[in-house]
């Protein structure tokens, strides 16, 4: 329910009235040194019950994304709307759009995209498609696989 992204936001998804009553902050902690910083004050999350529908809106990032070749990494696709957006990812090659399914590598998880063992076949734009009954929103990512595989 809980997710930290690689920009350091929180996503709540299928937020509800009981989150309006949890206060948040964020601790961001040196790797190096391991010393840390707390934010003040706490944040609080204000959930309300949506009167009308809300086409999905999606929250733009980075459009573009550098990996190494054998690295493992999730690509997003926040959307906000009512109700509940559903998420369709696609693999475009050319002028064609691949609808994606998991399989041993890449794994289709609702809002993001999560892929293993990252290969220069990888490197394409990815299209996410966030949509409900009001419309839909969509975001192109562009991903490019760095690098030359090492075999032991």
């Amino acid at each position: 329910k809980y997710k930290i992204i690689a920009d350091g936001s929180l996503v709540i998804e299928k937020a509800d009235l009981s989150d309006g009553k949890k206060k948040y902050r964020c601790i961001c902690r040196d790797e190096m040194d391991n010393e840390s910083v707390t934010s003040v004050p706490w944040g609080q999350l204000i959930v309300t019950e949506p009167t009308t529908l809300q086409v999905p809106r999606i929250r733009s990032g980075s459009r573009e994304h550098h990996y190494k070749v054998g690295a493992t990494f999730e690509l997003y696709c926040i959307a906000q709307g009512y109700p509940v957006p559903s998420y369709t990812w696609y693999k475009q090659e050319g002028t064609r759009m691949l609808p994606l399914s998991s399989n041993r590598r890449i794994q289709v998880l609702r809002s993001s995209l999560l892929i293993h063992k990252a290969s220069k076949i990888d490197s394409a734009t990815y299209v996410c498609v966030a949509n409900n009954s009001a419309g839909e929103d969509r975001i192109h990512l562009q991903l490019v696989i760095l690098g030359t595989y090492k075999r032991d």
